[in-house]
């Protein structure tokens, strides 16, 4: 099994962040699942390649629902939005509370 780095960010990365976005929710599962797998996962190179984690593909990710009822990936536009949408929902929120 080959060696990845993931991207972990402190305490204090995230008390000093603005905005809490979609993609950050995102890639925050996908961290987590892919530590909880490497934890999981046999140490042997023996075992089945079905079996072994898939490192570069995310498990979880935004998608775009379409009008017959199918989904597809999100592209780039459409993840800028998504987040776009939550930054604006957590200031209408944040106001909200200062009132």
């Amino acid at each position: 099994m080959s060696s990845i780095e993931i991207p972990t960010t402190t305490k204090d990365q995230e008390e000093k962040k603005l905005f809490f976005t979609t993609t950050d929710l995102l890639n925050k599962i996908n961290t987590v699942l892919q530590q909880e797998q490497l934890k999981a996962s046999p140490k042997s190179s023996d075992t089945d390649p079905l079996l072994q984690t898939q490192e570069d593909e995310p498990q979880f990710e935004l998608q775009r629902r379409l009008p017959d009822g199918s989904t597809r990936k999100a592209n780039n536009v459409e993840t800028d939005y998504a987040d776009f949408q939550a930054k604006l929902k957590q200031v209408r929120n944040a106001s909200f509370f200062r009132d």
